[in-house]
């Protein structure tokens, strides 16, 4: 079986666009962070991304720029900027100007004490635990708490994104969806399959690998289908693979 080709703009794709339109991103970012600290602190942590706790990570040896942070984490400048600005948003990171010798000011950041006490918990090893002991009690308790936390965060999600003054096409809410799954560090896109027919959606990082291959059960099966079900309001959302379960990637059927 041939592998699937991304979708890209050809219309034989039916619609099916490879990633979202850019007026998407610049609210995006923050919109989902802040949601993350204001709502669900225990979990900010967890969603916050590779390249944010990257950055807050460095911050704690010191105060830089973003040139000087892009320069030792080998990132883009303007990528560091808009993670700087999403950061300071949330009260993660702040910035001072401060004069050069030659030039324009210098914008420092610095990371917030909010910023110090995020990095100092250990919410995959709380969460992994919790869950642990959910299970060894009532494991079907701990399928309706993940279902329903899973609802919740879907719902909290939707609610916070940019309003829109007309119904989403199937197209727009993959869309919506995967730059989504991107800002809270999954590294998430839209394939279509042989047939042409049915879109998946293909992750090729897990934010929280850790608890996914602890339990697969509760936050593959579980959580995460439940999750993409809610966010997207379809029934028909099936886990074909999972980074939790050992394979390379997780893939969604949608």
């Amino acid at each position: 079986m041939a592998s699937p080709e991304e979708i890209g703009p050809n219309p034989s794709n039916a619609g099916l666009v490879a990633s979202p339109p850019s007026s998407y991103s610049s609210s995006y970012s923050s919109t989902v962070l802040d949601w993350a600290t204001k709502t669900h602190d225990q979990f900010a942590w967890l969603l916050l991304g590779d390249s944010k706790r990257k950055i807050m990570k460095f911050l704690v040896e010191g105060d830089r720029t973003a040139d000087g942070i892009a320069s030792i984490l080998n990132m883009n400048v303007s990528a560091v900027r808009k993670h700087m600005e999403a950061l300071r948003k949330c009260n993660l990171v702040s910035y001072r100007f401060e004069r050069a010798t030659l030039g324009r000011p210098k914008k420092i950041y610095s990371i917030t004490d909010q910023g110090r006490n995020l990095l100092s918990q250990k919410y995959d090893v709380f969460l992994a635990s919790l869950l642990g002991k959910m299970s060894s009690l009532n494991r079907d308790f701990a399928m309706e708490v993940m279902e329903s936390l899973a609802n919740d965060i879907a719902k909290d999600l939707k609610e916070a994104l940019p309003k829109r003054k007309r119904v989403l096409r199937r197209q727009e809410k993959l869309e919506q969806l995967v730059e989504v799954l991107n800002e809270i560090g999954f590294s998430a896109r839209l394939e279509k399959t042989e047939d042409g027919k049915s879109p998946r959606i293909v992750r090729t990082n897990c934010a929280v690998l850790k608890v996914a291959k602890t339990h697969p059960d509760l936050v593959c099966k579980v959580f995460d289908t439940t999750f993409l079900r809610a966010f997207l309001g379809r029934e028909d959302v099936s886990m074909v693979e999972s980074m939790g379960c050992g394979a390379r990637h997780c893939v969604h059927l949608v």
